[in-house]
């Protein structure tokens, strides 16, 4: 299947980099010309629905994203190939984001809930060798490790 790989350099991309080690900050399931992505919640609107119970206003959780909307959002971007099923992402369209988990991966500790997701989450619940209770440990850079370039006839 082909995923897409993006670096962008909003704040939070930089922490990923440098909590992860990694240039590629997010990932996501590309089918024809769609994205389907783990979109995040603004820290900013997190925070104020956390603390303030104020409904969220952005687009956020898994979702479909046309491919040049999500070009554009970051300053480099790299399709690869990973063994899996790509229909496999659209079971998860609607699903929830796991902000509590991003938090949780800059501090080592788990805060996984089953029921959401992250963008490497996505991608690994289309991978046949990654069982369900693994998802959660599928970041961008290790996806992009796990990847290869395309060849001719797959692009």
């Amino acid at each position: 299947m082909k995923v897409i790989f993006g670096h962008g350099q909003r704040p939070i991309s930089h922490l990923i980099r440098l909590r992860t080690g990694g240039k590629q900050t997010h990932c996501g399931v590309l089918i024809d010309d769609k994205v389907i992505e783990a979109r995040g919640i603004p820290l900013g609107e997190w925070l104020k629905h956390l603390l303030l119970d104020t409904p969220y206003t952005s687009k956020h959780g898994v979702m479909e994203t046309p491919l040049e909307e999500f070009k554009s959002k970051y300053k480099h971007t790299e399709v690869r190939y990973i063994d899996g099923n790509a229909n496999k992402a659209l079971e998860l369209l609607g699903k929830p984001y796991d902000m509590a988990a991003l938090i949780g991966l800059f501090f080592r500790i788990n805060y996984h809930n089953p029921f959401k997701y992250m963008c490497g989450e996505v991608v690994a619940h289309c991978m046949p060798t990654v069982e369900k209770c693994h998802e959660q440990y599928f970041t961008a850079i290790i996806l992009y490790r796990l990847s290869r370039k395309l060849k001719r006839s797959e692009m």
